[in-house]
C-alpha cells in the first residue's frame, strides 16, 4: 500500500500529469466553444443541404421533360416526374422553414420528405441518398416526435448530454490509447532507464509488489483523468449551452433490427468498453515495458500490438466472447450489433488483462539488474 501511494503521488506532483489535466480541460472547452460559435452554421450547412438537393430534383424534372419530349408515352417517366416534383416542393418548404423554432413541424416536413423519396426509388428514380440513411432518418425523426424530444446536431451540440457523448466518443476513437500512453508509458521503463529500480530491488519489498503498485497506480490514473474529463464537459456545457435530455435517444442495430440507446444507457456503457480498452493498454504497457526496457519501444509495441491484432481479428472475423481487441474502436461494437451483444467481449478482454498482469508479475521477479 505505501508503494502504491508513493507511485501515485509521483505520478500526481508530476508536470507531465498537470499538463495532461490541463491539456484534457483546455481541450474540452476548445471543442465546446468550437460548437458554440458553429450554431449559426449549423442552419447554413442545412440549408445549403437542401439547395443541393432541389438542384439535383430540378435537374432531374428537366431530364424527364426532355425524355418525354421524345417519347410521351413513357408511363414509368411520367410517374417519376410527378413524384421527383412533389419531392422538389417539399424541398422548398424545408428550406423556408429552416430558421423557424418550431422542430416538430420541421421533423413532419422530413419525414413526409423522406417518404415519397423511398417511393421515387421504388419506381426506380436515383437520388444521392442511400436507402439506409432514408430509413434511419424516418425511424429517428419519428422516434424523436413520439418522445418529444427536439433534435440535436452531432456534431456541433452544446446540450450538456449530447456534448457529453461527443466527448465520450473522442475518448473512444483511439483517445484513450493516447491519453494512457502519455500519462503512463514510461511508468515502468523509466525506472530501468533512470537505474531507479536498484532502489526499490534493494528495499524490503517483493519484486512482484512494484508490478502491483505500477498497474493499480496507472488504473486510478485513468479514473482520474476520465472524471477530469467528464466534469470539465458537464460543467462548461451546463454553464454556457442548450437544454437536453439524456433520455435522447442514439439508433443501433441489434439482432432484432433497428433500435434506440438513450443517452443515459449509451454513456455509461461506452464508457464500459473504454474502460476494458484501459486496462488491456495498461497490461501491454507493463508486459512490453519487462521485455523492452525502453520508453520508445514500449509505445511502440503497444500502437503496433493493438493495430496488428485489431486488423488481423476484424478480418477472420472471430467472435466477440473470444476477441480481446473486439474494442480497440469501441463505438462500432456499440453501435452495431447484429450478432453479438455490446457487452460480449468485455469478460474475454478483463481476461486478457489479467493474464498480461500475472504474467508482468511473474516476469518482474526473475528481473536481475547488473
Amino acid at each position: 500500500m505505501k508503494l502504491l501511494s508513493f507511485e501515485l503521488k509521483k505520478i500526481l506532483f508530476s508536470k507531465r500529469f498537470l499538463y495532461l489535466v490541463l491539456s484534457i480541460a483546455v481541450g474540452v472547452i476548445f471543442l465546446f466553444i468550437r460548437n458554440y460559435i458553429f450554431q449559426s452554421y449549423i442552419e447554413k450547412e442545412r440549408e445549403k443541404e437542401v439547395v443541393e438537393e432541389i438542384q439535383y430534383g430540378q435537374s432531374l424534372i428537366r431530364q424527364y421533360q426532355e425524355s418525354l419530349a421524345r417519347n410521351p408515352e413513357q408511363a414509368d417517366i411520367q410517374e417519376q416526374q410527378r413524384q421527383i416534383g412533389s419531392i422538389v416542393e417539399i424541398l422548398f418548404q424545408m428550406r423556408s422553414n429552416i430558421e423557424s423554432e418550431d422542430w416538430e413541424s420541421q421533423l413532419y416536413l422530413e419525414i413526409d420528405y423522406l417518404n415519397k423519396l423511398t417511393e421515387f426509388q421504388a419506381t426506380g428514380g436515383q437520388f444521392p441518398i442511400t436507402s439506409k440513411e432514408i430509413k434511419d432518418r424516418i425511424i429517428t425523426n419519428n422516434h424523436l416526435l413520439a418522445k418529444g424530444i427536439p433534435p440535436e446536431h452531432e456534431t456541433y451540440s452544446i446540450a450538456p448530454p449530447n456534448f457529453m457523448k461527443q466527448t465520450v466518443d473522442l475518448l473512444a476513437t483511439a483517445g484513450v490509447v493516447i491519453l494512457l500512453l502519455l500519462a503512463i508509458g514510461d511508468l515502468l521503463t523509466s525506472e530501468f532507464e533512470n537505474r531507479s529500480l536498484h532502489f526499490l530491488f534493494s528495499q524490503p519489498l517483493k519484486k512482484s509488489s512494484i508490478i502491483h503498485a505500477k498497474v493499480w497506480s496507472s488504473i486510478l490514473i485513468y479514473l482520474i483523468l476520465l472524471i477530469v474529463m467528464l466534469i470539465t464537459s458537464w460543467m462548461v456545457s451546463t454553464l454556457f449551452g442548450s437544454k437536453g435530455t439524456f433520455d435522447y435517444p442514439i439508433l443501433i442495430e441489434n439482432n432484432q433490427g433497428p433500435a434506440f440507446l438513450p443517452l443515459h444507457q449509451y454513456i455509461p456503457a461506452l464508457l464500459t468498453l473504454v474502460s476494458a480498452v484501459a486496462l488491456l493498454v495498461i497490461g501491454l504497457t507493463m508486459s512490453w515495458s519487462l521485455i523492452v526496457k525502453n520508453s520508445l519501444a514500449t509505445l511502440f509495441g503497444v500502437l503496433v500490438t493493438m493495430i496488428i491484432f485489431y486488423a488481423v481479428t476484424s478480418i477472420i472475423h472471430i467472435p466477440s466472447y473470444f476477441n480481446p481487441f473486439q474494442y480497440v474502436l469501441p463505438i462500432n461494437s456499440l453501435l452495431d450489433q447484429p450478432e453479438y451483444a455490446w457487452w460480449s467481449a468485455v469478460p474475454v478482454t478483463v481476461g486478457a488483462f489479467i493474464i498480461l498482469y500475472l504474467l508482468s508479475t511473474v516476469y518482474m521477479r526473475k528481473v536481475k539488474l547488473s
